[in-house]
């Protein structure tokens, strides 16, 4: 069963939606997780504990899963069933919650984010996810910096309409500051936001599942050419485009690793 929500409007600006699902078969072990650009947080509900494959470490959580942003994929292990619940923030949203700046590429847990005793209470999904959003809700939230919540925008909007030297002018901020307030926001400089951003486009052409004419999505995506797409895809994935086959076209962030 999976089901999603999208969260009251006072929270949309840092909350993308609320989760949840209850696999209870698993066709593979381990699945790479793609960079987004965002951070969420993952709560069980019951089940085995979760791991998480990073390089040579390897990180296990047995109750709730923050996420930071991450510049790279990650193998997580996939074999685990059971109930889970989940929050995917807006890019730079789970800093209204939460200092985040030294969460990139790092999972931990974070308790507060998540009354979890109170969550395996509750009787259905819907009565789990009310609960968190009342939680939420209840937070006092830091509101985002103006300037650094437009270039979010602008930069998720696409790789033609903006720069982000022309961001920095906008703002007045020096280059130093623009970086520093904006990986303070989300955990990502602004190059490397963008650069993830422009692979993002690139995943939602292939899952659609329509023919691909790569040289033509190079160009529409922002790369200079195919060879360009193809490094960069490599980096983030650790496939390439040819070989990336998601497990379903809305979770085109997730592959299976079958071998």
């Amino acid at each position: 069963m999976d089901l999603s929500c999208q969260p009251t409007a006072a929270l949309r600006p840092y909350i993308k939606s609320f989760w949840y699902s209850n696999r209870r078969v698993s066709t593979h072990l381990r699945e790479l997780a793609l960079p987004t650009g965002e951070m969420s947080l993952t709560i069980h509900l019951g089940g085995d504990p979760i791991r998480i494959f990073n390089g040579d470490q390897t990180h296990t959580f047995r109750h709730s899963v923050l996420w930071g942003a991450q510049s790279h994929y990650v193998v997580r292990d996939s074999s685990r069933l059971g109930p889970v619940l989940g929050v995917q923030f807006q890019p730079g949203g789970a800093s209204a919650f939460l200092e985040i700046e030294h969460l990139t590429d790092s999972h931990t847990t974070h308790e507060s984010l998540a009354p979890r005793e109170q969550l395996l209470d509750c009787n259905t999904p819907i009565a789990a996810i009310q609960l968190l959003e009342r939680h939420f809700l209840a937070r006092s939230l830091r509101p985002l910096h103006p300037a650094i919540e437009h270039a979010i925008a602008a930069l998720a909007r696409g790789p033609k309409l903006t720069t982000i030297q022309s961001l920095e002018r906008e703002t007045g901020y020096s280059p130093k500051r623009f970086i520093h307030l904006f990986a303070q926001s989300t955990g990502l400089t602004p190059k490397r936001f963008s650069r993830i951003q422009r692979f993002q486009r690139v995943l939602k052409q292939i899952a659609a599942g329509q023919a691909i004419e790569w040289a033509q999505v190079a160009l529409d995506s922002g790369y200079c050419d195919q060879s360009h797409l193809n490094r960069d895809f490599l980096h983030f994935a650790g496939i390439t485009p040819t070989q990336y086959r998601p497990l379903r076209p809305d979770w085109h962030n997730h592959v299976a690793i079958l071998s």
